[in-house]
């Protein structure tokens, strides 16, 4: 092997593991928020994300949704960032995560706090994002999807597709 062969196999293999398990991780389902704000996770998800997940702000009013692996490698990612960089990362997105095992019944608890912040009601849809799960509010993930899913072509663009 020469070392353009070598670098190939090196790279797919970064791409194999970065993306391992993450094809589960696709579609969105519609599911009701318990009083207890308990939120059931689809069984194709948790066949990727295990036992326990870790959970945290994310864009848009969202709740990011991570396995464990996952969850390492964007903390450490932001970790990494420099102090005047970083430093709104740090607090907001891990000083506001919390971890949540799976119960018996596939469902986690979201904590008050990232109820609050993604404005969660009742109707919620779990969406999967290849590298991790969003948790929206159905009716804000509705109006999201009506404004941005009509011009995919330039979504497309936008990523270089």
């Amino acid at each position: 092997m020469d070392n353009e062969e070598i670098i190939t196999a090196v790279d797919n293999t970064a791409d194999d593991d970065l993306f391992s398990g993450a094809m589960n991780l696709i579609g969105n389902y519609r599911h009701t928020m318990d009083a207890k704000g308990r939120v059931f996770i689809p069984a194709k998800f948790r066949e990727t994300v295990g036992n326990a997940v870790y959970m945290t702000k994310g864009s848009d009013h969202c709740v990011f949704v991570f396995s464990e692996k996952r969850w390492y490698d964007f903390a450490k990612e932001i970790a990494m960032k420099s102090i005047s960089k970083g430093i709104v990362s740090q607090r907001q997105v891990i000083g506001n995560a919390f971890r949540s095992d799976i119960d018996t019944q596939g469902r986690i608890i979201l904590p008050p706090g990232l109820r609050k912040f993604a404005e969660l009601s009742k109707d919620v849809v779990v969406v999967g994002a290849m590298t991790r799960i969003e948790i929206w509010d159905a009716a804000r993930w509705d109006v999201y999807d009506e404004e941005n899913g009509q011009d995919i072509l330039s979504a497309f663009e936008e990523l270089g597709i």
